[in-house]
């Protein structure tokens, strides 16, 4: 298995079953037009579920607001500070999560409230393999890799935004994979739209 390379200094390694895979410098109007086009697809009707990893950094009680959206469900959330100094979890932005988005339409609200300080990945896969994700996501784990397994299922996509990159030109990333089963309606989700060109693709 390669490697792909994007940004200054970012690489992943590649998915063996990758329809599309790339990375490389957007910018947050890009990333607002994709996750929107990504709440119209007919998730539910295909088998797919879809899921949202806040990779840690957001204020005490976002994922509670989070929870409290209807087809939104928190399936797990925790902090990056550790047990014995819990009292600084109110005051420093350490909470990470899990987000399951049962109701589609609203992914924008959730992908658009975990990026404001924190790195977020939407993961769609089928129904049948989100047990194994799930587990592997909440263990935390650093060596598991940051898609958690996902990108060996044949029909996932995978949707990374950092959006406080300081070795990117425009300040965001992203990193999109696409599995083989993935439809056109999936794939083309990710063309460069006119005037979007100007984020260098790097591979």
């Amino acid at each position: 298995m390669g490697r792909l390379s994007f940004g200054k200094g970012q690489s992943r390694s590649e998915s063996d079953v990758a329809k599309l895979e790339f990375g490389a410098d957007t910018d947050l109007g890009r990333v607002e037009r994709i996750i929107s086009k990504l709440s119209e697809l007919p998730l539910q009707s295909k088998g797919l579920s879809c899921y949202v990893l806040g990779d840690g950094g957001m204020p005490a009680g976002t994922y509670d607001r989070l929870s409290a959206m209807v087809g939104v469900t928190v399936v797990k959330q925790g902090s990056l500070i550790p047990w014995y100094c819990f009292f600084l979890r109110g005051i420093v932005a350490s909470e990470w999560g899990i987000v399951r988005v049962d109701d589609v339409s609203v992914l924008p609200d959730v992908f658009g409230t975990l990026i404001e300080q924190s790195m977020a990945i939407v993961f769609v896969m089928p129904s049948d393999q989100v047990e194994p994700f799930v587990a592997r996501a909440a263990k935390r784990d650093g060596n598991d890799g940051f898609d958690h397994g996902v990108r060996k299922i044949e029909s996932h996509l995978v949707y990374l935004v950092d959006a406080d990159n300081h070795e990117s030109k425009t300040g965001v990333v992203e990193y999109v994979s696409c599995g083989i089963a993935c439809g056109d309606d999936f794939v083309g989700i990710f063309d460069w739209a006119d005037g979007e060109r100007h984020a260098s693709i790097a591979t």
